[in-house]
């Protein structure tokens, strides 16, 4: 299930086209992408990917033992994991644009609490018919404010830089994922669905107030003909 949902996000952000700017490089590249934390712009976008992937650990941890706790059919369960990733794929595009459109940090920061809301609500819903129900809701906003984190780490460095850049990303979303998986499986063992999943969403509320925090001056940054970028020491922005 992990891995199912993991590929069908990967197809999304791979459809989301982002417009090249041509840049020219003031310093040679770092063989390591991590003194791009020191900016604002990147470690925002990179803490805003991460609190995503803490949703994506802790909900994929949850969903099944959730669902036979409560006796939802196997089909139905079966069912919602797969159509939960649909709409990432099918609106990753749209999302992507529109994060362009608006600022993939103001998309970002909506789309993910509104992820903790639905978060929070599934520890409360009486049965795994209402927690499908809900999930599918929660996929379509998903869908459209998924793909804005890595928008926003785009959007803030060099061409020569976004390898680097999506791959600490990456990293970062992998690390915290996995970290949620094991401790708020821990917690739905020890404490129940309810603590579970507010556990869950509290923390992605944390990470996102502290991704936004760090983007506050660049909320509002858009991409699109003569917006300039945000300007990083790696030579970004004019």
């Amino acid at each position: 299930v992990a891995a199912l949902t993991v590929v069908l996000i990967v197809a999304a952000l791979q459809m989301v086209h982002i417009d090249e700017v041509d840049t020219v490089a003031s310093e040679p590249t770092p063989a390591l992408a991590f003194d791009l934390l020191g900016e604002r712009a990147v470690a925002g976008a990179v803490v805003l990917g991460a609190a995503a992937f803490l949703m994506i650990g802790a909900f994929d941890a949850l969903w099944d033992v959730v669902h036979e706790d409560l006796g939802t059919p196997t089909w139905m369960a079966n069912l919602g994991i797969t159509l939960f990733g649909i709409p990432l794929i099918l609106l990753g595009p749209f999302g992507g644009r529109l994060a362009q459109r608006v600022g993939p940090y103001s998309v970002a920061g909506v789309g993910l609490f509104l992820a903790a809301m639905f978060m929070a609500i599934y520890g409360q819903l009486p049965t795994g018919t209402w927690i499908f129900a809900v999930a599918m809701v929660h996929a379509i906003t998903d869908g459209f404010t998924f793909s804005a984190s890595g928008v926003a780490v785009s959007m803030a460095v060099a061409d020569e830089r976004q390898a680097g850049a999506q791959g600490l990303v990456g990293a970062a979303q992998a690390l915290v994922g996995g970290i949620a998986a094991i401790v708020i499986g821990a917690v739905y063992d020890g404490f129940g669905r309810g603590t579970a999943y507010t556990v869950a969403a509290a923390g992605m509320a944390v990470l996102v107030m502290i991704g936004l925090a760090l983007s506050a001056p660049l909320w509002r940054h858009r991409d699109g003909p003569g917006t300039p970028r945000p300007r990083l020491a790696t030579g970004v922005g004019t």
